[in-house]
């Protein structure tokens, strides 16, 4: 019985650890030094370093997300673009199950930094990411290749062209349903 008593702790107290190692580690604080010289990425490495954020972060912990114009940009609402298609992604492109709160996500704008503008990533109280973007251009995310030829006019793949890119900016300026006038 004693026996019995051992093993059945000793079983739960391993089940236990196993529990734990299976949850993400958390994200580990960077320093806004690290991505001074850092460059704008493509499509992909913006939509993976998004996908690993939410990923990292529990349901129910906050991400703050403050978006940067660089120096030499100017168009007035082009950061609240940018903060849009973040949101948009967590909270409406991401299959159900990924899908991020509203209330979980805070977004703000911030001072003009120099150079490329960027989009920082907090968790936690802490810079988690930093995410340069090219001068005076929304934030690209979503589907970033071509789901087959049929996309690809000219030689050239058009992210707008994607359906399920239409609820992001600059695609979703093309799709806005006027009201007509009668």
């Amino acid at each position: 019985m004693k026996n019995l008593f051992l093993i059945l702790l000793f079983s739960l107290k391993l089940s236990g650890l196993i529990a734990v190692a299976q949850q993400p580690p958390p994200l580990a604080p960077v320093n806004l030094n690290d991505f001074a010289e850092a460059k704008p990425t493509n499509c992909s490495h913006r939509t993976a370093a998004l996908d690993g954020i939410t990923q990292k972060t529990p349901a129910d912990e906050l991400i703050i997300v403050i978006a940067r114009l660089g120096d030499s940009e100017s168009r007035m609402n082009l950061s609240q673009r940018r903060l849009d298609n973040v949101l948009t992604y967590w909270v409406k492109y991401l299959p159900e199950v990924y899908r991020r709160k509203p209330e979980t996500i805070v977004l703000a704008e911030g001072e003009k930094v120099k150079g490329f503008g960027q989009l920082e990533f907090y968790v936690g109280g802490k810079l988690v990411w930093v995410m340069k973007i090219e001068r005076n251009v929304d934030l690209y995310v979503g589907e970033c290749y071509p789901p087959d030829d049929n996309y690809i006019r000219n030689g050239v793949f058009d992210p707008c062209e994607v359906p399920e890119n239409k609820i992001f900016y600059p695609c979703c300026d093309r799709y806005v349903r006027r009201k007509r006038r009668r």
